[in-house]
Protein backbone atom coordinates (compact mmCIF):
# COMPACT_ATOMS: atom_id res chain seq x y z
CA UNK A 1 0.00 0.00 0.00
CA UNK A 2 1.47 3.37 -0.96
CA UNK A 3 0.21 6.52 0.75
CA UNK A 4 0.84 9.84 -0.92
CA UNK A 5 0.18 12.54 1.64
CA UNK A 6 -0.45 16.00 0.29
CA UNK A 7 0.57 19.17 2.10
CA UNK A 8 -2.87 20.02 3.53
CA UNK A 9 -3.74 21.37 7.00
CA UNK A 10 -5.36 18.05 7.91
CA UNK A 11 -2.31 16.03 6.99
CA UNK A 12 0.09 18.53 8.52
CA UNK A 13 -1.87 18.03 11.74
CA UNK A 14 -1.63 14.27 11.53
CA UNK A 15 -5.09 13.27 10.29
CA UNK A 16 -3.69 11.67 7.17
CA UNK A 17 -0.96 9.93 9.12
CA UNK A 18 -3.34 8.68 11.80
CA UNK A 19 -5.69 7.30 9.16
CA UNK A 20 -2.85 5.75 7.19
CA UNK A 21 -1.44 4.05 10.27
CA UNK A 22 -4.90 2.91 11.43
CA UNK A 23 -5.74 1.41 8.05
CA UNK A 24 -2.30 -0.16 7.78
CA UNK A 25 -2.64 -1.73 11.23
CA UNK A 26 -6.22 -2.84 10.49
CA UNK A 27 -5.33 -4.37 7.15
CA UNK A 28 -1.92 -5.67 8.29
CA UNK A 29 -0.29 -4.32 5.15
CA UNK A 30 3.23 -2.99 4.71
CA UNK A 31 3.20 0.62 3.64
CA UNK A 32 5.46 3.14 2.01
CA UNK A 33 4.77 6.72 2.99
CA UNK A 34 5.58 9.68 0.81
CA UNK A 35 6.64 12.91 2.54
CA UNK A 36 8.35 13.26 5.85
CA UNK A 37 5.69 14.27 8.38
CA UNK A 38 6.35 16.65 11.23
CA UNK A 39 6.80 14.03 13.90
CA UNK A 40 7.59 10.96 11.81
CA UNK A 41 5.01 8.92 13.72
CA UNK A 42 5.25 5.85 11.56
CA UNK A 43 8.98 5.15 11.55
CA UNK A 44 8.38 2.10 13.70
CA UNK A 45 5.44 1.02 11.57
CA UNK A 46 6.73 1.30 8.02
CA UNK A 47 9.67 -0.02 6.10
CA UNK A 48 10.80 3.28 4.62
CA UNK A 49 9.94 6.88 3.89
CA UNK A 50 10.16 8.55 0.52
CA UNK A 51 10.82 12.24 0.74
CA UNK A 52 8.87 13.95 -2.05
CA UNK A 53 11.40 16.58 -3.03
CA UNK A 54 14.42 14.36 -3.59
CA UNK A 55 12.64 11.02 -4.06
CA UNK A 56 15.11 9.59 -1.55
CA UNK A 57 14.06 6.53 0.45
CA UNK A 58 15.14 6.76 4.07
CA UNK A 59 14.66 4.61 7.15
CA UNK A 60 15.82 4.99 10.75
CA UNK A 61 19.43 5.70 9.79
CA UNK A 62 18.27 8.18 7.16
CA UNK A 63 16.35 10.12 9.81
CA UNK A 64 19.46 10.18 12.00
CA UNK A 65 21.58 11.31 9.06
CA UNK A 66 19.12 14.05 8.11
CA UNK A 67 18.21 15.41 11.56
CA UNK A 68 21.02 14.20 13.81
CA UNK A 69 18.60 12.39 16.13
CA UNK A 70 16.74 9.07 15.95
CA UNK A 71 13.04 9.03 15.00
CA UNK A 72 11.89 8.78 18.62
CA UNK A 73 13.56 12.17 19.32
CA UNK A 74 11.99 14.03 16.38
CA UNK A 75 9.06 15.41 18.44
CA UNK A 76 11.58 16.68 21.02
CA UNK A 77 13.66 18.19 18.21
CA UNK A 78 10.59 20.02 16.92
CA UNK A 79 9.71 21.08 20.47
CA UNK A 80 13.04 22.88 20.66
CA UNK A 81 13.45 24.27 17.12
CA UNK A 82 9.76 24.73 16.25
CA UNK A 83 7.71 23.75 13.25
CA UNK A 84 6.19 26.42 11.02
CA UNK A 85 3.91 23.84 9.36
CA UNK A 86 2.23 23.19 12.71
CA UNK A 87 2.42 26.82 13.79
CA UNK A 88 4.69 26.75 16.84
CA UNK A 89 7.97 28.65 17.10
CA UNK A 90 10.17 26.49 19.33
CA UNK A 91 12.46 28.06 21.91
CA UNK A 92 14.52 31.20 21.23
CA UNK A 93 18.10 30.44 20.27
CA UNK A 94 17.56 26.73 19.70
CA UNK A 95 18.39 25.74 16.15
CA UNK A 96 18.89 22.53 14.24
CA UNK A 97 22.57 22.10 15.18
CA UNK A 98 22.16 22.73 18.90
CA UNK A 99 18.99 20.63 19.17
CA UNK A 100 20.61 17.75 17.26
CA UNK A 101 23.73 17.81 19.42
CA UNK A 102 21.90 18.04 22.74
CA UNK A 103 19.16 15.55 21.87
CA UNK A 104 21.71 13.25 20.28
CA UNK A 105 23.20 12.97 23.77
CA UNK A 106 20.11 13.17 26.01
CA UNK A 107 17.35 11.81 23.74
CA UNK A 108 14.40 13.73 25.18
CA UNK A 109 13.76 17.21 26.55
CA UNK A 110 13.11 15.98 30.10
CA UNK A 111 16.54 14.29 30.18
CA UNK A 112 18.47 17.50 29.43
CA UNK A 113 20.05 18.77 32.68
CA UNK A 114 19.04 22.23 33.90
CA UNK A 115 22.59 23.30 34.71
CA UNK A 116 24.86 23.80 31.72
CA UNK A 117 27.75 22.58 33.89
CA UNK A 118 26.07 19.16 33.86
CA UNK A 119 25.95 19.02 30.07
CA UNK A 120 28.54 16.70 28.62
CA UNK A 121 28.00 17.87 25.08
CA UNK A 122 29.56 20.96 23.55
CA UNK A 123 27.29 23.41 21.73
CA UNK A 124 27.67 27.05 20.84
CA UNK A 125 25.88 29.32 23.32
CA UNK A 126 25.24 26.44 25.73
CA UNK A 127 24.75 28.69 28.78
CA UNK A 128 22.05 30.73 27.07
CA UNK A 129 20.39 27.61 25.65
CA UNK A 130 20.32 25.99 29.09
CA UNK A 131 18.84 29.14 30.66
CA UNK A 132 16.18 29.33 27.97
CA UNK A 133 15.32 25.68 28.47
CA UNK A 134 15.03 26.10 32.24
CA UNK A 135 12.70 29.09 31.75
CA UNK A 136 10.63 27.54 28.96
CA UNK A 137 10.84 23.77 29.44
CA UNK A 138 7.07 23.43 29.87
CA UNK A 139 6.55 25.30 26.60
CA UNK A 140 9.03 23.00 24.83
CA UNK A 141 7.14 20.00 26.22
CA UNK A 142 3.87 21.50 24.95
CA UNK A 143 5.42 21.99 21.50
CA UNK A 144 6.62 18.38 21.61
CA UNK A 145 3.09 17.26 22.43
CA UNK A 146 1.72 19.26 19.47
CA UNK A 147 4.34 17.68 17.18
CA UNK A 148 3.40 14.16 18.22
CA UNK A 149 0.71 12.30 16.31
CA UNK A 150 -1.41 10.27 18.71
CA UNK A 151 -1.56 6.74 17.37
CA UNK A 152 -3.53 5.41 20.34
CA UNK A 153 -6.67 7.48 19.78
CA UNK A 154 -9.89 5.55 19.17
CA UNK A 155 -10.11 4.53 15.54
CA UNK A 156 -12.48 2.63 13.35
CA UNK A 157 -12.80 -1.12 13.58
CA UNK A 158 -14.16 -1.47 10.06
CA UNK A 159 -14.02 0.62 6.90
CA UNK A 160 -17.83 0.35 6.88
CA UNK A 161 -17.82 2.96 9.65
CA UNK A 162 -16.86 5.52 7.01
CA UNK A 163 -20.16 5.03 5.17
CA UNK A 164 -22.37 8.15 5.33
CA UNK A 165 -25.40 7.47 7.54
CA UNK A 166 -27.02 10.88 7.15
CA UNK A 167 -27.00 13.80 9.57
CA UNK A 168 -27.18 13.19 13.30
CA UNK A 169 -29.81 14.69 15.61
CA UNK A 170 -27.36 17.48 16.47
CA UNK A 171 -27.38 18.75 12.88
CA UNK A 172 -30.72 20.59 13.16
CA UNK A 173 -29.51 22.63 16.15
CA UNK A 174 -26.25 23.45 14.40
CA UNK A 175 -28.11 24.53 11.24
CA UNK A 176 -30.33 26.86 13.30
CA UNK A 177 -27.34 28.50 15.00
CA UNK A 178 -25.57 29.27 11.74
Amino acid sequence: MIWSLEDTPQERNGVGWSLAIAVQDFAHLPSIFQKLPASLPGVGHVSQFIENYQGEAIGRQGVIDKFGVPPESIPDYLGLVGDTADGFPGLPGWGAKSASAVLGRYGHIENIPDAVEDWDVSVRGAAKLAATLVEQRELALLFRHIATVATDAPTMTSVDELLWQGPTDAFAGLAERI
